[in-house]
Formats: C-alpha cells, structure tokens, sequence
C-alpha cells in the first residue's frame, strides 16, 4: 500500500462529543448564573399564579389539572411565558459562549506558540544535520500529497526551548505549523522518519485544531461553573439555603467536567496512538518505534516503584490512576507494544456508550427546556419534545454507529467473536442516568429533568421502561452496524448513513412515546390509556418513522449482501416463502376480521376496536415473519456463531416491515372489495398503522428474540427448512383468533378506550380550596358537660379526636412539636420582653394537661400550610387575653433575623383582629413576617385564633408561605373560615363527658 493510500484514523465521533458536554455544561452554568443572580422573572411567574389560585408545585405533575384543558394550560403559559424564554436564552447563551471560549482559547494559545517561535527557530544554514532534517521533511510532504494550505511548515527549535517533545500546532484557515527540537535532527533516519509522519498524521486528519480546542475545555468546565455560582457571594445571609439547592447541581456538575476531562484525556491518547499507527502503516515495520521509544520494562518495574502496603500505598495507587486518566499522552509500553486496534475497540465499549447515552439524554432535556419556551411548542403539546428527542437521537446514531460498526470490523478482522453486553449494557445505564438527572448547572426551580418533573415520586415505572426501551434501540443499533461493510467497499458510506438515519429515527421515536405512554397510564394505571397512547403516537406525530427504519435497514441488508463477509445463501426461497405466507395469513385474517364484524359495529368505539385488531394482525405477522428470518441460520458452518445473529437483524427488520405493509394492502383489498374504504387515505392508513406497531414490538422484544436466536445456534445445527412457511402461517392464524376472542387482555382492546381517551383531559376538575366545614362534627352527642371544667390528657385527647375530619382532602398528621422554642433576638426590646412575659406567666401557670395536633395541608395554591389545634387545661381559671394584648401592642413593628433574607433581617408585624364568633371570650392575633430572598418578597402570615373556656384555652393556628407577595384575599378568607370552623368543633367536643 503507498502512502499517499493510507489514511489516519480520524476521531470525529469523539470530538463531537467533547463538544456537546462543552455546550451542556455552558447552558447548565448560564441557568446556575441566572437563577443565583436574580429572582425576578421566577418570582414574577410565582406571583401570577397565585393570583389566579394556581398551584405553581402542582403543575410539576403528569396528573396535574391545569395542564389537561386547554383553557388551563393558557392560564398557565400566559404566567409562566417570561420566565420560560428567559431561561431558554441564557441557555442558548451558556450553550455558544463556552464552545466559543474554548475556541478562543485554542485561537489565543497558536497565536501565542506562533509568537515565541518567530524569534527562537533554528535557521536552515546552521547545520547540516538540520539541513537534513529539512529536506526530509519536504519529501515526506511531497510524497503525502500536502500542498497549498493542508503543507505543514517545519519549524526547529534550540535545545531546551520547548521541551523535547515534536508536536504541532495550528489556527483555523492558517496552514500547520510542525515543532521539532533540533535534537532530533541527529536521530537515525528511520527514527526521525517516524517522528516525521506521526506529526504528518495529525496535518492529514485535519484535527489540529479540534486537539488543541479539546485540550482546553477540560480545563474550562469546573471554573465556569464556580464562575456561576460567584453571586453566592451577593448572598451572603443565605449561602447555606441556596446551597442546600444547588449542591446537588453543582456535584453533577463536578461530575460531568470529570467525565469530559477523562474523555478528552482519552481522546488525546487515541489521537497519539492513531498516529503512531499511521507512521507504522507508512513504513512498513515498527521497528524505528520501539527503538525511538526504547523497550520500556513490563509490569509493576515498568510503572514505577513497587507501590507499599497500607494507607500510604492506597493514596499512591490512587494518584498514580488518576495521572494515568488525566495523561494526554500514552505511556511508551503502550505506544511501542500495545495492541493496534485496542483503541477502537474502546470507543465502541461500555465508557464511551455510557457517556453517549447520557450526553444524547442531557441533549435532549436541553432543547426541551428550550424549545418548551416558544408559543407554538407549548400549545402544540408534544412537538417540542418530539424535536428535541429528535436532536438526542441524531447524536445518539452519529457517535454510537460508526464506534459500534468499527467494533464489529475489528472482531470480524480478528477471526474473533464480539462482546455486545458490554455496549448494551452502558448504553442502558448511562440513557437511564441521562434521563433521570436534572439539566447540568440548572437550578430546581427552572431546568428539571424530564422524569423528575413528570414522574415525581414514581419513577420506578419510568426507569424500567426507560431500561426496555433503551435495551431495544440498543440491540438494533448494534445490528445495523455489525451489518455496514468493511472499508473500502463503495457502499460503506451511504450504508453507514442509512444506519444512523435508521437508528436516530427509532431513538427519537421510542422515547417519546414511552414518555406519553407513561403519561397516560401513571395517573390512574389504564392499560387503555397506553394502548390509545401508542396508536396516537403513531397516527401523528411519528406517522412515517416506520418507513423511514425501513428503508434504512433494507439499503443495509442490501449492502452486506454485497460485501465481501456476506453470509453464503444456498436458496433464497425459504425466506421468501415465509414472507409471502405471513403477507396472505395476516392480511386475509386482518379482512375477514374486519369484513365479518363491520356491519355490527354501531359507535366511534366499536370501530376503534376493529381498526386495532386488524392492524395488530398484519403488525404481527411482519414479527412473526422478522422472527422466523432471525433465527433462519445461513447454510455455511462457518457463520453459525451467534456473533453472526446481529448481522442478521437488518434484513429480518427490512422483511418484517414489508411484511406488515403488504398484509396492509391485502387488508385494504379485501375491505374494498366489501364495498368500504376504497379512498386513498384508507389504504395509506392500512400500510401505516401496522408499521407503526410492528416498530413498537421490535423495540420491546428485539433483545429477548436475539437473544433466543443466538441461543438457538449454540444448540442446534440443522438449517432451518420449508416448514418455516406453513408454522408461520399456522401461528398467525391461532393470533388471530385469540386476538378477537380477547385471550391477549394486554393487547384486547376495550369497547371504550376511545371515548375514554378523548374524554380523559376534560374528566378532571380542581378540587375546591377548602372541603365544606360544618359547625359541629356530624357524630358528635349532644351537649351536656361543663366545657370549662379542668380536664385530663384522655379528655383532651377525645376533645381533639375527629378534628381532622373537617380538613381538606390530601392532609397529612405531623409528629408533635416537642422542642422548646428558641428565643429570638428580635426588636424592639420592648416587643421582646412582652413576649417573654407572656410565655413565662403561661409556664408558670399549673397545668393538667397540654396536647396538640398538628397537620399540613393544601390550601388554594399553597400546597404546604400547617395547622395546629391544641388545648391547655389549667388548674385555675385564665382570667382574660391581657398578657396577649399587650404583647400585641408592643410588637406593633419588629424585626428577626433571618440568615435566608438578602439583608440578614425580616420585618414583621402583628396586629389583633376581631375575636372568633363563639358563645366564649375569643382572641386573634395575626403575624405577618416579610423577608427578601434573592430580590423575591416571601411573605409568611400566622394565624392565631383562642377561646376561653374556664379551665381551658382552646387554640388554633394556621401558617403560610408566599413566595412573590401576600396570599390572596380569596386565599386568607378560606384559612379564616377553617380556623373558625376548627376553633367551634373542638369548644362543641367539649361540652360532652370524654368516653369512659
């Protein structure tokens, strides 16, 4: 092979996903860096929905009832739209400055090398073994064919000047430049040859530039986010609460910068290694390597000191891995022994698949919230997650395919057998990871993730279909790129582009609608929801996904046909016999079906029914067809392995698909023939609706039949014959059947599923704010008992019994208060000795006994609200509330501090309302307590309402938290109405003896 033949191996899958962590992690800072810096905008939505009585922490739920009625989710979006494209800017802003800054910093950094070279090169006539090494280089340049632009230009430098390391450097549209010690000018000429052409390899792949950007975003991560969090600084009487929100955000974000740091440390290795390889492609022989490099001992010796036992050897073990992750360079055991296409192999491996995932995910999440800012995507509903599984997808398919095809080449080059459980396996975790995590940088309050928000407190449903669906695409991945042929073929370019079109279409596909199937089965576990929810997905949004997987897989079987590890094929005609079998089963069960039962059919819902049997029936027969294919074993021996299954999958795909969609149009014959649907559409719709659940089974079952397949060929060694055809047959036929008779309960579908799916965003409406509250208890005795008399705990106890009954639904009992209350450095010094006075004359006071409930409950939109009932019986009669009054009227104005507020202090007030209406000596005091916290007013009001019943004081109180200004008036008068009410029930329970 010349060397103008032999290309470098190029990283692109890799620098591209440097790149998008770059962008990630840039929009994460940017919504860190708005959300610390100021409230406003969050504050300003907050506050809109209170006034119109939404519950801004209820609309984080797949079930909430603002979102299930158009007219709600206007509401909704006209409150929520500033902030929303607010933070969808200063992502998109984050997401182009931090690529731009490691841009920059790669720009800044040539120009600076540039700069420190113009004075220090050797010149040409200093020597003749300079001189030498000049005209070398020129012949290699020639001889690669580098002219214009692409031709490097030699620079020499003094001893000590820059290391004694060559490396090269560039700027975007400015040619190479290539840095040589002069030392190496005396080297054997096969030594400086490789030298030579492990720097030409770099100018070749074109990546001088990418490598020198990648070198500084790995730096560039952690400081941006601290960067980020600098208005902490501004914060200072709150650091601690806004870093209980942001910690987590903040690891994650450490996290993934340790990701990227890894994975640009790696990427560097590899591109070192490539190039290496590159030079030995070139010469033929390593031998000018190893003895450039030196034959580095092997083993524990080769590494360094024998690392000791103990603490110490611990720490030392664990510094060196890390300098071994971080190096940007390969040790020279690896660069003169190690085995060529390990490399390769790591880029298909479990590492970089994991962090694909994750990294197609956080895409994904990203344009989501970004996306989900725009009018057009809110109201649309779907589209913008649509879209953005889009973009995760195409990220997924260009890293994922090429890394698994050369995985798959590699192990077929090798005579070997390649390990799939590793890739699935990281591509399950790190897509689950991706999904469950929040936005990186983004604060709880505005860049969720997608399950968190959806999902919150059920996501066990959600990972575990995350996990099959994830399986699934994973599997037809790895099958589309085992199947691409090897290099050099003319087909492998547009094989590798149909298989990343495939495979972005079903990645982009499957999750979305996994999410809208959960969404309709989470709120109240219907399996008809899901069923609908998947016929739904496939009529609009993904109406031609389908066809799109088709014509991906079938111009890849089409290809590996062609190439040169084409499996030998005897007869094509068993599969073809299988084919047409399961077309004419599956459509003349499909139109007998519908034939047979239209005519009966009376409602909407009853031909629902019977459009779903039929296409599930023609849906079936193409995966019974795609099964039956998938475990036909090729009549050469030497293919039966099971590495061999995978290959298989595209062309079992391609038949399966085709199958469904000639059974459709079989159906669509039959039908017609009836005298009904004869319209174009109707056909169109026959093709597609069986497509589209037959892609939905594949994602669910292609793992379990792979792996079923691969089995069967570890077992068995007899080819699989002409009885294929009629069992196929056979066995649609008996689905069929079992279809209609409805012995599949997960796919019989309901007589109401379609009424109930078009009836389902309008059954829910918002329950009122608080539940009616009457005046007494409905199974309270009649009154008899001195409600005055000094009780026992048991009375009290029975007193408080029932209470919760006049509560509103969703409330829940709190474990009782029995710390002490701190005193409070508050002032005026008057208002605080006041309040000294009176808790010290109720101590003080003999008591019989002292209980309390206390609940949380939802009212209006402030879904946390406590109430507390009690009742203290003394051993003397209280005489009146002068001890309250005049705590009331010293602590007219008064300030707390506060270490979440912005000024380190709060104002608060309390002033006395009118008594409650009682037949007893009533008082109210209330408490209201304002405070800034990052420029948004939190406002806290207390209620505190007594009665004086002899012996006892009945007391309760409701507090409250609004974030943006007061609660409502509507609000405040409902808490008025429930503490009345409350107050009244326990004074009844009072004048009844307790139980004996």
């Amino acid at each position: 092979m010349t060397s103008a033949a032999v290309s470098p191996r190029r990283l692109s899958s890799l620098y591209l996903l440097v790149v998008v962590a770059l962008a990630l992690l840039g929009g994460g800072a940017a919504t860190a860096l708005r959300d610390a810096s100021s409230a406003r905008h969050p504050a300003a939505a907050i506050r809109c929905l209170a006034e119109r009585g939404i519950d801004s922490a209820a609309l984080q739920g797949v079930d909430s009832v603002w979102l299930q009625t158009a007219a709600g989710r206007d509401q909704v979006w006209a409150c929520i739209a500033g902030n929303a494209r607010d933070l969808s800017w200063w992502m998109l802003l984050g997401a182009v400055l931090l690529p731009a800054a490691a841009l920059l910093s790669m720009i800044g950094g040539g120009l600076a090398v540039r700069w420190r070279l113009a004075g220090s090169a050797v010149s040409p006539a200093a020597g003749a073994a300079s001189g030498r090494a000049r005209d070398r280089f020129e012949h290699w340049c020639d001889r690669l064919g580098l002219t214009g632009r692409r031709r490097p230009r030699l620079v020499i430098t003094p001893p000590s000047r820059y290391g004694r390391q060559a490396f090269t450097t560039g700027l975007p549209f400015r040619a190479p430049v290539v840095v040589v010690p002069l030392s190496h000018a005396y080297l054997e000429p096969a030594q400086f040859d490789v030298v030579v052409l492990h720097e030409l390899a770099h100018v070749r792949a074109r990546d001088v530039s990418w490598a020198s950007a990648v070198w500084w975003t790995g730096w560039l991560n952690v400081p941006v986010l601290l960067l980020a969090l600098s208005p902490l600084v501004r914060w200072p009487h709150q650091r601690s609460g806004i870093f209980a929100v942001y910690l987590p955000v903040l690891a994650l974000a450490v996290v993934l910068s340790a990701v990227v740091l890894g994975l640009r440390a790696a990427l560097l290795r590899r591109r070192e290694i490539a190039a290496d390889r590159y030079a030995l492609d070139v010469l033929g022989s390593a031998d000018a390597l190893r003895a450039l490099l030196g034959r580095p001992a092997s083993g524990a010796a080769g590494r360094g000191r024998v690392a000791r036992a103990g603490v110490a050897g611990l720490a030392r073990r664990v510094v060196a891995s890390t300098r071994r992750g971080i190096a940007v360079h390969p040790p020279a055991a690896v660069r003169a022994d190690a085995d060529p296409v390990a490399p390769q192999r790591w880029e298909g491996g479990f590492a970089v698949t994991a962090v694909a995932g994750v990294l197609a995910m956080s895409t994904m999440q990203s344009a989501y919230t970004v996306l989900s800012a725009t009018d057009w995507a809110w109201r649309s509903g779907r589209l913008s997650l649509d879209v953005a599984a889009a973009l995760g997808g195409l990220l997924w398919a260009c890293v994922v395919v090429p890394a698994w095809r050369r995985r798959a080449r590699i192990a077929a080059a090798a005579g070997s057998t390649p390990s799939w459980s590793g890739p699935i396996a990281g591509a399950v975790l790190g897509t689950v990871a991706g999904f469950l995590t929040q936005a990186p940088g983004g604060g709880a309050a505005s860049a969720r993730g997608l399950v968190p928000v959806l999902f919150a407190g059920r996501l066990m449903p959600g990972v575990g279909v995350l996990a099959v669906v994830t399986a699934g695409t994973a599997v037809l991945t790895a099958g589309l790129a085992a199947a691409v042929p090897a290099a050099g073929r003319p087909e492998r370019a547009w094989a590798v582009a149909a298989a990343v079109v495939a495979v972005a279409t079903a990645w982009a596909t499957a999750f979305p609608t996994a999410i809208w199937m959960l969404v309709g089965y989470l709120p109240g576990a219907s399996l008809s929801r899901v069923r609908t929810s998947l016929m739904g997905a496939g009529l609009w949004e993904w109406r031609w996904a389908p066809l799109l997987v088709l014509a991906g897989c079938t111009l890849v079987a089409w290809a590996h046909r062609r190439g040169p590890d084409a499996p030998v094929v005897r007869s094509r005609w068993p599969g073809l016999a299988v084919i047409g079998v399961a077309v004419l089963a599956g459509g003349v069960a499909a139109g007998l079906t519908w034939q047979l039962r239209i005519g009966a059919a009376d409602s909407e819902d009853a031909v629902f029914v019977l459009v779903s049997h039929r296409s599930m029936i023609c849906a079936f027969a193409g995966w019974a067809a795609l099964a039956v294919l998938l475990f036909a074993r090729p009549a050469d021996p030497a293919s039966s392995s099971p590495a061999r299954v995978l290959p298989r999958v595209p062309s079992a795909l391609a038949a399966g698909f085709a199958t469904a969609a000639l059974a459709g149009v079989v159906l669509f014959g039959i039908a017609a023939a009836g005298g009904r649907g004869r319209e174009v559409d109707v056909l169109v719709d026959a093709v597609r609706w069986p497509m589209w659940q037959l892609l939905v089974a594949v994602v669910l079952t292609l793992p379990g039949l792979a792996a079923v397949a691969a089995r069967a060929d570890r077992l068995s060694r007899r080819a699989r014959g002409w009885a294929a055809g009629p069992g196929t047959g056979v066995v649609i036929t008996a689905f069929s059947a079992a279809l209609v008779a409805g012995a599949i309960p997960p796919l019989a579908v309901g007589p109401h599923d379609w009424s109930d799916y078009l009836a389902a965003p309008h059954a829910k409406r918002a329950a009122p704010a608080v539940a009616p509250t009457p005046s007494t208890p409905p199974d309270d005795p009649p009154p008899g008992a001195d409600p005055g008399r000094p009780l026992d705990d048991a009375a009290v106890g029975a007193a408080l019994t029932g209470i919760h009954r006049l509560l509103p639904a969703g409330y829940r009992r709190l474990p009782d208060d029995t710390d002490a209350a701190k005193p409070l450095k508050l002032q005026p010094e008057a208002c605080r000795q006041a309040l000294d006075r009176s808790t010290d004359a109720q101590r003080a006071r003999p008591r019989t006994a002292d209980t309390a409930r206390r609940y949380t409950i939802a009212l209006g939109p402030h879904p946390e609200v406590t109430v507390e009932v009690g009742i203290v019986s003394y051993r003397t009669p209280v005489p009146d509330f002068t001890l309250y009054r005049e705590a009331t009227a010293q602590c007219g104005r008064l300030t707390i501090p506060s270490r979440a507020s912005d000024t380190g202090t709060a104002e608060g007030s309390y002033t006395e309302g009118p008594p409650p209406r009682s037949p007893y000596p009533g008082f109210r005091s209330d408490f209201t307590l304002t405070a800034s916290v990052r420029t948004l007013p939190v406002v806290t009001m207390w209620l505190a309402e007594y009665a004086l019943a002899g012996h006892n004081l009945v007391s309760v109180s409701i507090t409250m938290s609004s974030s943006g200004g007061p609660p409502t008036e509507a609000t405040r008068r409902d808490r008025d109405r429930l503490a009345e009410a409350l107050l009244n029930a326990v004074l009844q329970r009072l004048r009844h003896d307790p139980p004996r």
